[in-house]
């Protein structure tokens, strides 16, 4: 199977930008002490952004100007943009992207369909803009990608309808969402040009046998007036969109192992000496009950917190039938041990813990960890490898109370990633 991570990449550049990305900078001095972005919102997803910083307060709309370069990552510059890119996608090897730029005045939230790979020669095929920082002050080389020629389009890959119907359907929103399907593409300057970097790195990591593969790439116009804390808010309905469709994109996946990370909740009465176990469906079908449980521990104390691990033994090995060709992709030949998924583990994988007493416990999270195998290449062959580790799927941090006493709560909770 191809490589993937969980990491998603945002970028920005002028105000409201910077501002409104701050939650998902692992940077300090940017994101004011807390970086949201790890397991978003217990989607199994890492979300990570850079941006400049400008002299230009949070709810200053519409403040700075394009002769502003700013400081730290992706300052306003063809080469140190390049630079920067280059070095953050090779660490994070992200699975989605999106680029995030200041447009015209208004209130626009205004989805780029295309982007151009512009050159340097003829008023109809260059760059518009320089960066006024220091020479070379257009793109070096241009066009960025030599594989095509000058004025060539990719398109975005984002699920842009999708985001323009959430971002339009939520109330209280200064923010008008659109496609722009070519008129005037992404503006000839840093905006088109990261745009453009954006949806080539998708297409060049697009590949079944890709390392690290990525699903979604575009870019986002933010409107000048577009106030930043409605701009954050506008930011996460896309990436509630982007998250569900890069779920439904990834490919075949084998688990050997399936870890559940349970935490009692820490109050009176939380703890319980009730048998837990977990039931693993895939889709409708029921394959393995396990016992969350260490037969020489007291589990479930209050504020206990433990991991339990199922490693997936031959005789558990379950392949699901053969999808029409294009659906699934199922690599040959199937691994020697696992559980397969044909069409991804999001929305298929299911979870049901139970409890076996009418002594009431109350869960305080879960988290699903998998430990997948993997069809790695090497040269025109391919062979299987169980990862070395986990990988967290999700997390479920609602408070609830299970019991067989049908007063105290209900005795099955089902988990869906």
């Amino acid at each position: 199977m191809p490589e993937y991570t969980n990491n998603i990449l945002l970028t920005g550049y002028w105000p409201p930008t910077n501002h409104m990305l701050r939650q998902f900078s692992t940077n300090p001095e940017q994101n004011r002490g807390e970086w949201r972005g790890g397991n978003w919102r217990g989607h199994g997803f890492d979300i990570h952004a850079f941006f400049p910083e400008f002299d230009v307060p949070d709810d200053e709309v519409g403040g700075g100007t394009l002769a502003d370069v700013g400081r730290g990552d992706f300052r306003v510059d063809y080469q140190d943009t390049r630079r920067d890119w280059e070095r953050i996608t090779a660490a994070l090897k992200p699975c989605a992207i999106i680029t995030f730029s200041r447009g015209w005045s208004g209130n626009q939230w205004e989805l780029e369909a295309f982007v151009r790979n512009l050159g340097s020669e003829g008023p109809s095929s260059s760059w518009q803009w320089r960066d006024d920082l220091i020479e070379p002050l257009q793109p070096t080389p241009s066009p960025p990608d030599p594989t095509w020629p000058e004025m060539f389009r990719r398109p975005s890959t984002l699920p842009m309808m999708e985001i323009v119907n959430r971002v339009n359907g939520a109330g209280g929103l200064d923010v008008q969402a659109y496609i722009d399907s070519g008129t005037e593409y992404a503006g000839a300057f840093l905006s088109e040009f990261i745009g453009y970097l954006g949806v080539w790195y998708q297409d060049e990591h697009s590949a079944m046998d890709a390392t690290g593969m990525c699903f979604a790439a575009g870019h986002i116009h933010v409107g000048q007036s577009v106030p930043a804390a409605d701009a954050a808010r506008a930011t996460e309905i896309s990436l509630e969109a982007l998250v569900e469709d890069v779920k439904r994109k990834r490919p075949t996946t084998w688990i050997s192992e399936i870890m559940f990370r349970v935490v009692t909740e820490d109050s009176v009465d939380a703890g319980t000496d009730s048998l837990l176990t977990v039931e693993i469906f895939r889709g409708g079908d029921h394959l393995v009950t396990g016992r969350l449980d260490f037969r020489h521990l007291d589990d479930y104390e209050r504020d206990d917190d433990r991991f339990y691990n199922f490693v997936i033994p031959d005789r558990h090995l379950h392949r699901t039938p053969p999808l029409p060709d294009g659906i699934g992709r199922i690599p040959s030949p199937y691994p020697e041990t696992g559980m397969e998924f044909s069409d991804g583990l999001a929305g298929h994988l299911r979870c049901r813990l139970r409890i076996h007493n009418d002594d009431m416990w109350i869960k305080d999270n879960v988290e699903i960890w998998v430990k997948e195998v993997r069809l790695r290449w090497s040269g025109d062959s391919a062979a299987w490898h169980e990862d070395e580790r986990h990988r967290r799927l999700g997390s479920w941090g609602q408070d609830v109370a299970m019991s067989t006493d049908g007063d105290e709560g209900p005795h099955t909770w089902t988990l869906v990633f």
